[in-house]
């Protein structure tokens, strides 16, 4: 597991290795998540599942992060195990439609 405090960072672990799954807040400093999420389907694909994190995620919200090339929307706070349980099902799906 690795960590970033912010997109910048975030890009250049991506450009280091690609992680099995990307978890990332919204609201960050410097560039917001739907920034990140964009500039890491641009650079690396689809090939790796990601997770917005957010207080604010209601209809309209949601969608625009799922727009984004989020694959799944997880409103604040969450359970550490819900969250890992959500990652793995993105992992295993995503591995499940590449076999």
């Amino acid at each position: 597991m690795r960590s970033a405090r912010s997109a910048t960072e975030a890009l250049a672990a991506f450009g280091e290795q690609l992680p099995d799954v990307l978890i990332s807040d919204i609201a960050m400093p410097d560039h917001d998540g739907l920034y990140l999420v964009n500039e890491i389907r641009k650079l690396y694909g689809k090939g790796t599942p990601a997770i917005a994190l957010t207080g604010l995620a209601s209809g309209l919200e949601r969608q625009s992060i799922i727009s984004a090339g989020f694959d799944e929307c997880v409103n604040k706070p969450v359970a550490p195990q819900k969250l890992m349980e959500i990652a793995a099902a993105l992992v295993r799906g995503r591995r499940r439609s590449n076999e």
